[in-house]
């Protein structure tokens, strides 16, 4: 079996590993052990924003006084455990809800003038602006070859739905290109 000589991500060691991809010299690693330390038993409060919830005393006899952060979500105020520090809400469905939300938000900020298919058919001359094949029109998403109307700077990233921003691209030109 190959041997390789790493150094430790977080105290900078070097160590003989078995496997290419390790990047710590030991679980015992004092400094990766100090900050795993520290983060779970600090939540940061700068991205938390969530209100703590005081914790309820445990029974006598019930074993050590240990408490868990307890918060409350963002978006239904429910009462949570937050063992990491990095849970900001109750489950995947608040998560998701707050999520549509802020995409609504955005997408309305962006939002400029309408954009008709037609008039970017017209102006485009039904042909994808990315690759430059023609664009056929008579077939629907799912279809890698169905027209759509790719925003050149995403509206993720501060662009505006308007004209000036909007191209003609087949489905899988569109999603092959991302938001980038």
């Amino acid at each position: 079996m190959a041997t390789f000589t790493k150094a430790c991500f977080y105290c900078k060691r070097e160590f003989e590993a078995t496997h290419s991809l390790a990047n710590i010299c030991s679980p015992d690693c004092p400094k990766w052990v100090r900050r795993s330390e520290t983060r779970k038993a600090q939540p940061n409060p700068l991205r938390s924003g969530a209100e703590s919830v005081p914790c309820e005393p445990k029974p006598a006899g019930a074993g050590p006084e240990t408490c868990d952060d307890e918060l409350k979500c963002r978006r239904c105020s429910k009462a949570m455990r937050n063992v990491t520090g990095m849970r900001k809400y109750c489950s995947s469905t608040c998560r998701r809800a707050v999520q549509r939300r802020r995409r609504r938000e955005m997408l309305r900020r962006a939002y400029v003038e309408p954009v008709s298919m037609v008039e970017l058919r017209r102006r485009d001359e039904d042909t994808c602006r990315i690759c430059g094949e023609t664009v056929d029109f008579t077939r629907q998403p799912p279809d890698p070859s169905a027209a759509t109307i790719d925003h050149v700077i995403a509206l993720s990233r501060g662009g505006e739905h308007s004209y000036g921003n909007t191209q003609l691209a087949h489905l899988r030109c569109n999603t092959v290109k991302g938001a980038g």
